[in-house]
């Protein structure tokens, strides 16, 4: 996800299927929304990293971009602001999995209720620290 649009991009492990909902039409579009979910975390980090290495440099090369390396405190920055981003963007379909486990709503049966927590792993395995 991290790859100038030049270079190809590295190869991918296997990873299995994450299942969300039963239906699968509602699992592929949760599917969906996390893959978008970990590109957009990926841009926020890297235009986080430029506006830290615009503080320092006149010129930011493209290099200097795929080197930079968060230390401790930019890296759980980083983190809390991923979470909270996904918070926000995960709510409704979150929220429709508790609800749907409470009193079937939305007509959605038989949801496996996941966590942010537990989405973020996912996004986070493809974001580069």
């Amino acid at each position: 996800m991290n790859q100038p649009a030049d270079r190809a991009p590295a190869p991918q492990p296997h990873r299995e299927p994450v299942q969300f909902f039963d239906h699968p039409d509602t699992d592929m579009l949760m599917s969906m929304v996390v893959a978008l979910a970990g590109e957009v975390a990926v841009l926020r980090d890297r235009l986080d990293t430029h506006e830290r290495l615009g503080q320092e440099h006149a010129a930011i090369s493209p290099a200097a971009v795929d080197e930079f390396r968060p230390d401790r405190t930019v890296a759980e920055e980083r983190n809390v602001a991923r979470l909270a981003f996904l918070r926000r963007v995960l709510a409704p379909a979150l929220d429709c999995a508790s609800s749907a486990n409470a009193g079937k709503k939305h007509g959605v049966d038989n949801v496996s209720v996941v966590s942010v927590e537990d989405i973020v792993s996912q996004v986070n395995s493809g974001v580069v620290q």
